[in-house]
């Protein structure tokens, strides 16, 4: 017989969720702003990306 373990969700608390997301954006303006010079994307792809992006995460919290 198999044993299932289930996890419930934990939650976050607001300074670690703030902490999350400042490293998220972050790490979206290292790999994508500061990548602007190097590829072929435009500034304005970058801006419809952020947000779209934005877009999708006050959806999905």
């Amino acid at each position: 017989m198999a044993a299932f373990t289930s996890y419930a969700p934990q939650i976050l608390p607001t300074e670690k969720l703030r902490d999350l997301r400042y490293d998220a954006k972050i790490r979206y303006y290292h790999n994508h702003v500061l990548d602007l010079s190097v590829c072929d994307a435009s500034l304005e792809d970058y801006i419809e990306d952020y947000y779209r992006l934005q877009a999708n995460s006050t959806r999905s919290s």
